[in-house]
């Protein structure tokens, strides 16, 4: 008993793919320090919930993904194994039960949902404080859960690119200062772009079982050759824009280490080196710590 109950806590582990969780919860800590850099008094309890409603939207994300994603995850556990795509295989283990996942999956985005309520009816965050977090539930578990399946309808990574890039970062700022100013638009455009080069090169790895699963996420409708050009644009755009914003805040210098990072992996994919296992996983992994890195510079920037 008690190493079953240990087996599914480990499953729910791998599950929730933790390490994953810094792409959301980053944004919206820029949000806030950006907050206060504007001149307002930071809510700690408000910073707090909005974390928590974060991760539990993300959540909801992951667990759908894992019960909707079967087929590939399957397909992929027999083919290859990655780090970054595939899945967690907590489910192809037999760790976690697929009916779990679901239910998990909706249990978060209820857990969600009373955190978005908590922070407008207790906290007094604003009118728009329902409408954002409904936005980042749509799409975070509308992403895999069908009918609707975004990524399979070639907008998933639009998505991801919203939520992930803009809808944070501003939900943060919302909650802490009643407004939306133009700086949260400007400051979204390297990390959305980052972020969506991170999920088209996170999906080289899977191209095959997901061509062959009917997954029709962007990269099997363009193919990998068109794929490999939108991820170097996105790339591009990500480091272009992250150096200007930081110039304009005379803080160009600390951006270069993300601004080499982002060229030495335009250029491995010029190259076609994601056609090398070794190093198509160190692309991955090296275009997550680019959006993270802009990220963790631009609150750097706010916080001198």
């Amino acid at each position: 008993m008690n190493r079953t109950i240990f087996k599914q806590i480990y499953g729910f582990f791998l599950l929730s793919r933790l390490p994953f969780h810094i792409v959301g919860i980053l944004p919206f800590i820029l949000g806030t320090v950006l907050a206060s850099y504007d001149g307002y008094s930071v809510q700690f309890p408000v910073l707090i919930l909005g974390i928590a409603g974060t991760v539990c939207i993300m959540l909801s994300a992951y667990y759908a993904g894992e019960y909707y994603d079967q087929e590939e995850d399957n397909l992929s556990h027999q083919v290859q194994k990655s780090s970054f795509a595939g899945g967690s295989q907590a489910i192809q283990l037999g760790l976690v039960h697929p009916e779990q996942a679901r239910v998990a999956a909706i249990l978060a985005l209820t857990a969600a949902g009373v955190i978005g309520l908590l922070l407008w009816l207790l906290l007094h965050t604003g009118p728009l404080t329902i409408p954002l977090g409904i936005l980042g539930m749509v799409g975070g578990y509308l992403y895999s859960a069908r009918p609707v399946r975004w990524v399979s309808r070639g907008l998933g990574e639009l998505w991801i690119a919203l939520c992930y890039g803009w809808l944070s970062l501003t939900a943060a700022y919302y909650l802490q200062a009643g407004n939306i100013p133009s700086s949260v638009f400007i400051l979204s455009i390297p990390i959305a772009s980052s972020i969506a080069a991170v999920i088209i090169m996170n999906e080289f790895p899977d191209y095959e079982t997901d061509k062959k699963a009917g997954k029709k996420n962007i990269l099997v409708r363009i193919g990998m050759k068109r794929g490999s050009l939108l991820y170097c644009f996105l790339c591009l755009t990500a480091i272009g824009t992250a150096g200007i914003i930081s110039q304009y805040y005379s803080a160009f210098y600390l951006m270069t280490p993300c601004i080499s990072g982002g060229i030495i992996l335009t250029l491995l994919m010029i190259k076609k080196m994601y056609r090398e296992k070794t190093i198509r996983e160190w692309m991955c992994g090296g275009t997550i710590l680019l959006n993270c890195g802009i990220i963790i510079t631009f609150i750097t920037i706010f916080i001198r």
